[in-house]
C-alpha cells in the first residue's frame, strides 16, 4: 500500500514537471513566431517602399540614405538584444542543465535508499529466522532437561522407567535438529552415562545390595544427573543469550526500515551553475 502511494506520488511530480516544461516551450515557441513575424513585416515594408521609388533620381535615394541613417540607434539597439539573447540562451541552457542534473541526483537517492531497505530487509529476515531457530532450541533443551529429571526419579517402578528412558532415547536422537556435532556428541556421552547409572540404581530395587554398592550407584546417578542438567542449564543460558541478540537485532533492522518508508525525502547538492 505504501509502495502504491508513492508510485502515486511520483507520477503527479513527473506530470507537473511536464507540464511546467511543457508551458515554457510555449512561450518560447511564441517569442519565436513574435520575432519572425517582425521581420517579415520589416522585410515587407522594405519592399514595398523600393518597389514604389525604382526609378527614382538620385536626390530621392540620398535622402532614402539620411532616413535611414535615423534608424542607425535601431541597430545598436538590435545588436544589443540579440546579445541578450545569447546570454540569456546560455543561462537557460544552464539552468535547465541544473534541473537535470537535480532529477538525476535525485533518482540515484531513491536507488541507494530503496538498496538500503532492501538490505535491512535482508538483514530482518535472516536474524529472524535465527530467532526462530534459537525458539526452537531453547525448547528442545527444556523438554530435554525436564525428561532428565522426570527419568532421574528413583520412586518410579519398571514400566515407567523404561517409558521415560525410550523418550529419553528419541530425544537424543533428534539432537542433531537442534543441536551442533560438538553439542550432539557431548549430551550423548552425558546422557548414555545418566542411563546407565539410572538402571544399575533400579537393579538396586530388584536385587539385595550391599550397603557400599548401593551408597556407590546412589552417588553415580546424583552425578550423573546433575552433570547431564548442567550442560543442558549452560547450553540454555547460552542459546537464551543468542536469542535475545537476534531479537534486538530484528527490531533495530525493523524501525530503521520504517524510518526509511516514513521518510522519502533524500538530502541532495543541488549544483550551482553561475556567470562570471
Amino acid at each position: 500500500m505504501l509502495d502504491g502511494v508513492r508510485l502515486k506520488a511520483i507520477r503527479q511530480t513527473d506530470s507537473i514537471i511536464m507540464s511546467t516544461e511543457s508551458g515554457k516551450k510555449s512561450w518560447a515557441w511564441l517569442v519565436a513566431l513574435f520575432a519572425a513575424a517582425v521581420v517579415i513585416v520589416a522585410w515587407c515594408t522594405w519592399w514595398t517602399v523600393a518597389r514604389d521609388n525604382w526609378n527614382a533620381d538620385a536626390a530621392t535615394y540620398a535622402k532614402f540614405g539620411q532616413f535611414g541613417d535615423m534608424f542607425g540607434s535601431l541597430n545598436a539597439l538590435f545588436a544589443g538584444l540579440a546579445f541578450v539573447g545569447v546570454i540569456f540562451t546560455i543561462y537557460r541552457q544552464l539552468e535547465d542543465g541544473s534541473a537535470v542534473d537535480e532529477r538525476h541526483i535525485q533518482s540515484l537517492g531513491e536507488q541507494a535508499r530503496i538498496t538500503k531497505i532492501q538490505g535491512l530487509t535482508a538483514l530482518l529476515n535472516f536474524d529472524a529466522q535465527k530467532v526462530a531457530d534459537f525458539g526452537r532450541k531453547i525448547r528442545y533443551l527444556s523438554t530435554l532437561r525436564d525428561q532428565v529429571i522426570v527419568t532421574a526419579d528413583t520412586n518410579s517402578n519398571d514400566k515407567a522407567l523404561s517409558y521415560n528412558l525410550d523418550r529419553l532415547e528419541s530425544m537424543v536422537a533428534d539432537a542433531l535438529t537442534h543441536l551442533s556435532i560438538d553439542e550432539f556428541k557431548e549430551v550423548g556421552k552425558l546422557l548414555s552415562k545418566f542411563k546407565t547409572s539410572r538402571n544399575n540404581w533400579q537393579e538396586v530395587k530388584r536385587t539385595p545390595l550391599g550397603k557400599s554398592t548401593v551408597e556407590l550407584r546412589e552417588k553415580n546417578l546424583r552425578d550423573s544427573v546433575g552433570d547431564a542438567q548442567s550442560f543442558i542449564v549452560g547450553l540454555l543460558n547460552e542459546v537464551a543469550h543468542d536469542h535475545d541478540s537476534r531479537l534486538n537485532a530484528v527490531n533495530s533492522h525493523r524501525t530503521a526500515i520504517i524510518e526509511e518508508l516514513s521518510n522519502p525525502h533524500v538530502s541532495i547538492r543541488r549544483p550551482q551553475y553561475g556567470l562570471i
